[in-house]
């Protein structure tokens, strides 16, 4: 081998060295981590309970989540209703646990690589995220990247992010839950009624016979049915539990809803005396529910009446948008109950 081609292999050896120490600084691929320990945003470390906003913006638009003065947390970019709690607290506990692990680049071109570039940039895949107490003061102003997994040490997960207002991108302890579409931070419960608990349904179609189901010992019945039977595949349970659990995909003020003069009306009523009524209708190509409870024994329960103002507290006012396998559970005519031969 000649002096020449030793002197070749020796340059390209120290260039495929530098290559190879950069692309391991700034890929996101396996390296081995040393966790410095350093808060990645002390201000909200030291007072997490501080948060009284939050802000969730991409390239696509932004939603706000604001805590009032009781506490409870609302989502103003979704008419101000309920957030769900716990992942809003899940989300402000997560960030002020987060440690910085590992610098990672500083070179603007390369940030969107780990998704850390401005959410103003052309095909931005960031999220930038704003944390301020009630004085409007910025606790976490943040844009947040790529979550890595298999980390070394004993983290189990990561996140990139870039601090607003600094060039030096982090790999950071943990991950976080940020959705960013607004009904995501919605507390989707509407309503829980347990099938069990409920005695009677009473079924009002826009058009066709009332009629209504009536439990009848293990079993249920058709009242004023005259003598016909329920079908054997017949599931009034499946009826009875349609308040079980029941979410919501969308909510809108009442007033902000077409509501259209035909619907269909349901009562749901417990033997301890609590009454759910329910108007499903039709808006817009989707099924969209209004609700309200009552009590209807002349001395229901104590915990009927508490029951019936913690519904109708949350759902005053409201009209939601319901799964469309909620909306085939409540649907059904009378007919749809009876032996073919006794429908008439």
């Amino acid at each position: 081998m000649t002096p020449k081609t030793i002197l070749v292999l020796a340059a390209v050896t120290v260039a495929t060295v530098i290559l190879a120490v950069a692309a391991v600084v700034d890929e996101p691929g396996p390296s081995r981590i040393e966790v410095a320990g350093e808060p990645a945003f002390p201000r909200l470390r030291t007072n997490p309970d501080a948060v009284a906003t939050v802000l969730i913006r991409t390239g696509e638009g932004e939603i706000t989540l604001a805590r009032q003065d009781e506490g409870r947390w609302v989502v103003p970019t979704e008419h101000g209703y309920p957030a769900a709690a716990g992942r809003v607290r899940n989300l402000i506990v997560s960030l002020a646990d987060m440690q910085l692990i590992e610098a990672k680049t500083a070179n603007p071109k390369r940030f969107a690589r780990l998704e850390v570039e401005n959410v103003e940039a052309e095909e931005s895949r960031s999220r930038l995220v704003r944390l301020a107490d009630a004085e409007h003061e910025t606790l976490v102003e943040v844009l947040i990247g790529k979550t890595r997994s298999r980390l070394t040490g004993t983290e189990s997960a990561g996140t990139y992010l870039r601090r607003v207002g600094e060039n030096r991108s982090w790999l950071a302890s943990g991950r976080l839950d940020l959705p960013t579409a607004g009904a995501a931070w919605l507390d989707r419960r509407i309503v829980d009624l347990a099938a069990e608990e409920v005695v009677r349904v009473e079924v009002t179609p826009p058009d066709g016979a009332a009629y209504a189901l009536v439990r009848d010992g293990d079993g249920w019945a058709m009242a004023d049915a005259d003598g016909a039977r329920l079908a054997e595949d017949a599931t009034p349970e499946d009826l009875a539990g349609a308040l079980a659990g029941l979410d919501l995909e969308a909510v809108r003020p009442t007033g902000k809803i077409a509501w259209p003069d035909e619907s269909w009306r349901f009562r749901f009523v417990t033997e301890a005396g609590l009454e759910v009524a329910l108007r499903l209708a039709e808006v817009e190509g989707a099924g969209w529910a209004q609700l309200e409870a009552t009590t209807r024994l002349d001395q229901p329960s104590e915990e009927a009446v508490e029951r019936a103002a913690e519904i109708s507290a949350r759902t005053e006012g409201w009209g939601y948008r319901l799964p469309e396998r909620s909306i085939e559970r409540l649907r059904q005519p009378r007919a749809a109950w009876l032996e073919e031969d006794e429908t008439s």
